[in-house]
């Protein structure tokens, strides 16, 4: 392999990919698109460039999320209280805050656990596929194994799991509405193009995270990973500082206030006392006493079981909230802009109704697994009917060339089928 192809897919001089003829860039890759890239090849540019996944943030842990629950000024405030409490003697009122400092904890820990952990199932659904052209024949690689080089057929309906530049073409057009938020399916061409394009007008190229909406095509891998234009939204993204929320806010302005007021108070009560001619330990007793009662003990158990509630009513409507005081946020808004072009959703089709001459038939579970079931809508199923249905499903299954491959999860990746273009 020479220099140049050494230095993988950033030329000197033009590194743009979509501003280089498909043999000037198939050259710098040093891969032939009739045979692709070796065995040997593949590990040296994986090792490289590393795996072509975006940058995985870990779950949070259980102890941070149990953490996390302590932090507000008004818990701690409480916490002091209990202490104070339980060494002044007063067990009942100690042992009476600590409960409510369980309850609260209890109800913030579990709610955060849950839709945290429903959050990373959702990162883990199913491994997309790729047809790639290695050793000169095709197959079907994971695409967290693609590397800078690699020839990549697409096809109607394929999601594109790297930046690609096209090498040919028939009919393509992908919907990039994930970069650029037009829906509408952006058709494709192999002419080069001028280096200060623009993201939206680069239509020589396919690019990670868009899908393929019409036609079929052959294209060499430009950019995997956080190399990619989705990765480095990503980055972008992941570099955001988190806000505090509007609640948040408020509860520890008001615990601040809280801490200054009671201590001030209680300190007045105290020197009151001692001035007056009381004992000095049944003033510090009578202040303690002032500064217990004057926290509200009710408050962050009451604010946590209106969040969780919330949280569970909008779980009921499948939007999931990581954090319990997101809630609160979310409840605030009025006016959402935004425009239905799939980046809200998961972007993929499934038919969960078919409608045949006399009977209707509904569809279950069919969108992730392979044991999805029938059921008639309109009564009883007859031999004809049958029949007519396995009809429709055998035409429907000849034609197209996806082919369903089942995980170990019993879940399914829908993945082009690699024997028609050896």
């Amino acid at each position: 392999m020479s220099d140049a192809a050494e230095a993988g897919p950033d030329p000197a001089g033009s590194p743009e990919p979509w501003a280089l003829e498909a043999a000037e860039l198939l050259r710098l890759l040093g891969v032939d698109p009739a045979h692709g890239l070796d065995a040997a090849e593949v590990h040296r540019r994986l090792q490289r460039y590393g795996p072509n996944t975006l940058r995985s943030h870990s779950p949070r842990h259980v102890l941070a999320i149990l953490i996390d629950q302590f932090r507000g000024l008004v818990v701690l405030l409480l916490a002091a209280a209990a202490g104070l409490a339980l060494v002044s003697g007063d067990l009942a009122e100690g042992i009476a805050i600590l409960i409510v400092l369980a309850i609260n904890s209890g109800l913030g820990f579990v709610t955060e656990w849950r839709a945290t952990r429903s959050m990373e199932a959702l990162r883990q659904l199913g491994h997309v596929t790729t047809a790639v052209r290695r050793e000169g024949r095709m197959e079907n690689v994971r695409a967290e194994n693609l590397v800078p080089g690699d020839i990549v057929l697409v096809q109607s309906g394929d999601l594109v799991t790297a930046d690609l530049r096209l090498l040919e073409a028939a009919k393509l057009a992908a919907d990039e509405s994930t970069l650029t938020g037009e829906s509408a399916p952006v058709a494709k061409h192999l002419a080069a193009l001028p280096a200060t394009t623009r993201l939206m007008d680069r239509n020589n190229s396919l690019f990670k995270g868009t899908l393929v909406t019409r036609g079929s095509g052959l294209a060499v891998v430009t950019a995997t990973g956080l190399a990619t234009e989705l990765g480095r939204i990503s980055e972008l993204v992941s570099a955001a500082e988190a806000q505090v929320t509007p609640l948040e806010r408020r509860l520890d302005a008001l615990g601040r206030k809280l801490v200054w007021i009671t201590l001030g108070l209680a300190g007045l009560i105290a020197l009151a006392g001692i001035f007056g001619g009381r004992e000095i330990r049944a003033s510090i007793e009578v202040a303690i006493a002032l500064a217990v009662a004057a926290i509200p003990e009710g408050l962050p158990i009451v604010a946590t079981i209106a969040l969780a509630r919330g949280m569970w009513r909008m779980a009921q409507r499948n939007a999931l909230i990581v954090r319990l005081s997101a809630v609160e946020t979310l409840g605030a808004t009025g006016v959402i802009l935004t425009d239905k072009t799939g980046t809200l959703t998961e972007n993929r089709m499934t038919v969960t109704r078919i409608e045949l001459p006399g009977l209707a038939w509904g569809i279950r579970d069919a969108s992730q697994r392979a044991d999805g079931e029938f059921e008639s809508l309109d009564g009883p199923a007859s031999a004809d009917d049958d029949a007519l249905l396995d009809g429709l499903l055998t035409a429907a299954a000849l034609c197209n060339n996806a082919a369903l491959q089942l995980e170990a999860s019993g879940e399914t990746s829908r993945t082009t089928n690699p024997a028609q273009y050896g």
